[in-house]
């Protein structure tokens, strides 16, 4: 662990897990490479799927990311804070694509999960949500808890079963129900599933 000015912070590490199909990792400003399962991830690491390929990041708290199909994932920070174990910061920036994160729990007020697009900020304190980055906006759908999306002209908590859409014009569109064919769609079926291995799960596979 590295520890950095200011505030005690030891900075962390991931481990990336290959789903299935073409996933590339790009150390810092380098050129991306095939990724590898059980690559360790750093700050600043990009992690950048194929049109076939799905990944899985799974954070030194407990907290797991997977990404979808032709989705640009960035870590930007991942520290503890030295003087209290518990806290942790994980901040990463997604450019494009799906993500789905299922976060551990946050006990104290200095810790943090978010996720940057284009256009918004997804913060939360132990939940299971979907990130979708589609030429610009920002979808973020809550399966599980609370999550607070902050865009341009203001921010919403987005409660369990709903959904909030971000323009590219930065401002968050009215909250919603998550309908039918994004809830039962291909992505979200899938980390349900994942989640949950249930027999209906098993059926469908």
């Amino acid at each position: 662990m590295i520890f950095s000015g200011g505030t005690a912070s030891a900075k962390q590490f991931a481990t990336l897990r290959l789903i299935d199909g073409q996933v590339a990792v790009q150390r810092g400003n380098g050129a991306f490479e095939t990724g590898q399962d059980g690559t360790s991830l750093r700050e600043g690491d990009t992690v950048r799927t194929g049109p076939d390929g799905r990944a899985s990041i799974e954070y030194f708290d407990g907290s797991l990311t997977r990404l979808d199909f032709d989705t640009s994932f960035t870590l930007v920070t991942l520290e503890s804070l030295g003087d209290a174990p518990a806290s942790r910061v994980i901040e990463s920036s997604q450019a494009q694509g799906n993500s789905y994160h299922r976060v551990a729990e946050l006990s104290d007020a200095r810790s943090r999960f978010e996720i940057q697009t284009p256009t918004a900020t997804a913060s939360v304190i132990g939940t299971g949500y979907a990130v979708l980055v589609d030429e610009g906006s920002t979808t973020i759908a809550v399966l599980d808890g609370v999550v607070t999306a902050r865009g341009s002209g203001g921010s919403v908590q987005i409660p369990t079963g709903d959904m909030a859409v971000v323009g590219t014009d930065g401002v968050v569109r009215p909250i919603q129900a998550i309908p039918p064919e994004l809830l039962d769609g291909d992505w979200l079926t899938f980390n349900r599933c994942a989640d949950h291995d249930t027999p209906a799960c098993s059926e469908g596979d």
